[in-house]
């Protein structure tokens, strides 16, 4: 829908990516909408969740853009196509920043100038 790649998912941690293989000039407002939208639906699941008295899930995320590599790593039977790089490491560190100032989703400021984004604030 946002035109973004899920690269991997562990116990605790998913990672995706967008412009990876096709050119997008506003992947950084895609990667921004898709943040919401898991909110947004995460939201909604765990009122579901509630009734059934499920355990709430509680989710931080980071958006950053910037340069990093990507390709095949692993051996001849078992590759995995994945980014990795500067850009990559400093997302996953937004994520714990989320729990020191209380966010559910967190932005690397320079990109949320380049991209003009209204709707989240300046910590």
């Amino acid at each position: 829908k946002n035109k973004g790649t899920l690269d991997r998912y562990t116990r605790n941690r998913v990672v995706a990516f967008w412009n990876e293989s096709q050119e997008e000039s506003n992947h950084e407002l895609l990667a921004c909408s898709t943040a919401l939208q898991i909110l947004h639906t995460l939201t909604k699941l765990q009122e579901q969740w509630q009734q059934c008295s499920y355990q709430n899930l509680n989710v931080v995320l980071s958006v950053n853009s910037g340069e990093l590599l990507s390709g095949n790593i692993g051996t001849s039977t078992r590759l995995n196509f994945t980014v990795f790089g500067d850009a990559v490491n400093i997302t996953a560190g937004l994520v714990s920043l989320n729990r020191k100032f209380q966010t559910r989703v967190l932005l690397d400021n320079k990109r949320l100038k380049k991209s003009k984004i209204t709707w989240f604030a300046i910590l």
